[in-house]
């Protein structure tokens, strides 16, 4: 079950995109090349996902960090980071949920060019940030968690979530303070 919830939650971004554009767009079909992408950023439900996305990657670049060298510079750290990642992710799979059964059946007829034409990418970002987590998951239930292989899906984790961002939307952690 968490697999799957996990699996899913990188199509919620994706699927949150489409919803903010087709509001915007009236009653046309709509394509990707045709999407409002500035209305859709401005959606109170993108606002709320991408807000846990970025927290997702704060906690997995964290947990990378934390794992650096192939040990752990703190366990404790490390098990919470992962706990934060999990949390996010839930949460971003109940936004979308709720976001997509307040759908009308109009609206979804509107995205069903668009989705097509972007699930290949979705479900490969879903399988990667799937198997990462799953890969986590069991690592840390092991009596003495293994550094170098936590590291190693929380770098990958890292890495998929910023793919996840379009450039123009990242946070600029630049020139931070790290707490």
């Amino acid at each position: 079950m968490k697999k799957q919830i996990f699996l899913i939650l990188t199509s919620l971004v994706v699927a949150l995109f489409a919803v903010g554009m087709v509001a915007a767009q009236g009653d046309k079909k709509m394509t990707k090349g045709e999407m409002d992408m500035e209305a859709m950023h401005k959606s109170p439900h993108h606002v709320l996902v991408m807000a846990h996305h970025h927290s997702a990657l704060a906690f997995a670049t964290v947990l990378r960090d934390t794992t650096k060298d192939g040990k752990f510079a703190d366990l404790e750290v490390a098990r919470n980071a992962f706990a934060e990642i999990k949390h996010c992710m839930d949460q971003m799979d109940i936004i979308h949920r709720m976001h997509m059964s307040g759908m009308s059946k109009e609206m979804m007829d509107k995205m069903k060019p668009m989705m097509a034409e972007m699930k290949p990418k979705m479900d490969a970002e879903k399988t990667a940030v799937g198997e990462h987590i799953a890969a986590l998951e069991r690592a840390f239930q092991m009596d003495t968690p293994d550094a170098t292989e936590i590291n190693k899906h929380a770098s990958e984790l890292v890495m998929t979530f910023e793919k996840m961002m379009s450039p123009e939307k990242k946070m600029d952690m630049s020139g931070k303070k790290p707490m």
